[in-house]
């Protein structure tokens, strides 16, 4: 199978990115659409512990949220969220235009309200072309991808989150990892990495964080939760 993401330099992994050539050859990467294989019982319980993390917060609002899911692929997590925060302007972002065709025509065919862009995070021109403060964003299973650029991530989402708003990284972390281990050596260095970060953001601080080493579980499922503190 073609390196499409990460390839072998050794005993590490060197990040490729070619994202959109995946989306264009694989019907359904990573098996994200959590019907088969082995990632369907983690996805599962890490899109159910990122809803409960959304409903949490939705209670503290009398108004609509505005909510925001980078790397949002097909689209399968915003799909399960229009079910149970049905109010909310949802939009998904990724990388990959080929990704952002297929999430279009599956929100179509289920008739979902769903908003769907293709961009780079890491690129502050995509998001202010939203012209939207966000009140939950979601970085959802991306962080290794953006992990040498996460700086300009976090201060990009920064400036689009509204004042008490929350930006959630969920990500699972491989057992033997073999990626980025100098920058976020699994969930303590992951904790640090982005405390760090959150320290040179004025704004935003670590509220909580979810670890769950489960072996029934392929991956450790890990969740940061940041808040905005003021504009």
């Amino acid at each position: 199978m073609p390196d499409y993401i990460f390839k072998e330099e050794g005993e590490r992994l060197v990040l490729v990115g070619r994202f959109n050539e995946l989306y264009q050859s694989v019907e359904d990467p990573w098996g994200q659409s959590s019907t088969a294989g082995g990632m369907q019982h983690f996805y599962r319980y890490s899109r159910q512990i990122l809803q409960d993390i959304v409903c949490a917060q939705s209670a503290f609002y009398d108004r609509s949220l505005n909510i925001l899911e980078v790397g949002c692929g097909h689209g399968y997590f915003l799909f399960q969220l229009r079910k149970v925060v049905t109010d909310a302007r949802l939009i998904g972002l990724d990388i990959s235009p080929e990704a952002i065709t297929k999430a279009k025509s599956l929100a179509n065919e289920g008739e979902l309200n769903i908003e769907f862009y293709s961009g780079d995070v890491a690129n502050n021109e995509i998001l202010r072309s939203l012209e939207t403060k966000f009140d939950i964003l979601l970085v959802n299973q991306c962080f290794w991808y953006l992990l040498d650029k996460f700086k300009a991530v976090l201060d990009n989402l920064e400036k689009i989150t509204t004042p008490s708003g929350l930006i959630v990284i969920s990500q699972a972390f491989p057992r033997n990892q073999r990626y980025g281990n100098e920058i976020a050596n699994g969930y303590p260095g992951a904790f640090e990495f982005i405390k760090t970060l959150c320290s040179s953001c004025t704004n935003l601080y670590i509220k909580e964080s979810r670890y769950k080493d489960d072996h029934s579980l392929p991956h450790i499922d890990c969740h940061f939760i940041l808040q905005k503190t003021s504009d």
